[in-house]
């Protein structure tokens, strides 16, 4: 977990998160927008609707990761193909997306391992 001192926002110059520090007098970083008891800030007003597509990759995804999680085959090949009929992008962002859950999930494996 990332140190308190340390907050991500919203970034108006890019696209992408940017990391702040914390002024020292412990004033919030962003002035216009209400922060929660917890830290967390509202949604920027500016944040860009889902498309059909994000929603399509979601629901992809989420396929996926139920069909690992009950010890499926998670057929990555036929969910690839679905995307594949929202462009030639669509796939490419599928995979992307993929390769971060596998990546996590074998960092989080990999961690339950050694406190073992």
């Amino acid at each position: 977990m990332a140190s308190p001192a340390l907050r991500v926002r919203w970034s108006p110059d890019g696209p992408g998160l940017a990391v702040r520090r914390r002024p020292r007098d412990g004033a919030p970083m962003i002035a216009n927008h209400h922060i929660h008891h917890d830290g967390d800030y509202d949604d920027p007003p500016e944040r860009e609707r889902l498309t059909e597509l994000d929603w399509l990759l979601a629901g992809l995804v989420g396929e996926y990761v139920d069909r690992r999680e009950c010890g499926e085959a998670p057929r990555a090949h036929d969910l690839l193909a679905r995307a594949a009929e929202f462009g030639d992008d669509a796939p490419r962002k599928l995979r992307t997306v993929l390769a971060l859950y596998e990546a996590l999930t074998a960092d989080e494996t990999a961690a339950a391992g050694a406190d073992e």
